[in-house]
């Protein structure tokens, strides 16, 4: 266990704790974020980074590829497959029920699960995974302002340019 580590640990969580209690709409794991990072970097602390332990970030988009498919697979994955796909548009219901609650908006089942499948179908394409909407950050995205899809294309926006310039 590294001292330091822990102390940015225990800074971050003193920051975050005594930051509800300064009225500004910036979140508190924002600037614990932030003041950690600078207090890392100004005194050389030595911890663990995502680029030590995974190397660079990628710098631009994922490169079109085709997928290898083993036939042979297939029958054996086809369970564990539509068992995935159902925990994910159930995730995804929830989330937007969830939101429909927060907002007091009615979401489109159909839309929202057409949608998750033709991402889902064509993210491996680009290397990506499954994914669905969460909870978590779809409550995070109403209680900062979010009311409509667009609130969730910004989000992805901000995500590719962070990934494109932050990179």
């Amino acid at each position: 266990m590294k001292p330091a580590a822990v102390l940015i640990f225990l800074v971050t969580v003193v920051i975050i704790q005594l930051w509800s209690r300064v009225p500004t709409r910036v979140p508190g794991m924002l600037a614990a974020l932030i003041a950690t990072t600078a207090i890392v970097h100004g005194f050389g602390l030595d911890v663990e980074t995502i680029h030590s332990r995974f190397g660079d970030v990628p710098r631009s988009l994922p490169s079109f590829r085709m997928l290898e498919i083993d036939w042979g697979l297939v029958p054996k994955l086809v369970s564990p497959a539509i068992t995935i796909a159902l925990l994910a548009a159930i995730e995804s219901l929830l989330s937007a029920v969830v939101s429909d609650g927060l907002i007091g908006g009615r979401h489109r089942s159909n839309a929202e699960l057409l949608a998750q499948g033709i991402a889902n179908i064509a993210s491996p394409l680009l290397g990506g995974i499954p994914a669905t909407g969460a909870i978590a950050r779809t409550a995070t995205n109403v209680r900062n302002g979010g009311r409509s899809p667009v609130a969730g294309i910004v989000h992805a926006a901000t995500l590719l340019i962070i990934l494109l310039v932050g990179g």
